[in-house]
């Protein structure tokens, strides 16, 4: 199956969206999904020729390549008592 790319999947630019760490529409979309997460990011703007055409969400890049993303912000259900 061919690698995916951040521009198959990309969504309109948002001014509020930080234009650090970035991707570029050729990068793969494991490489946007890393960038978020050693980041602790939700969403990273892509460029081109160095300027922001775009964004990337890591929920949509986890979906495109048919994985969970992050929670919804609940915690996680706690393991039954004795069990560690």
């Amino acid at each position: 199956m061919p690698e995916k790319k951040v521009k198959e999947i990309m969504l309109p630019f948002q001014d509020d969206t930080a234009l650090e760490p970035f991707v570029v529409l050729e990068d793969s979309l494991i490489h946007a999904i890393e960038v978020m997460v050693n980041e602790n990011l939700n969403r990273v703007v892509v460029l081109r020729r160095n300027y922001p055409v775009g964004i990337v969400r890591l929920e949509d890049a986890f979906h495109e390549l048919g994985m969970r993303g992050r929670s919804s912000g609940k915690a996680a259900p706690k393991p039954p008592a004795g069990i560690c």
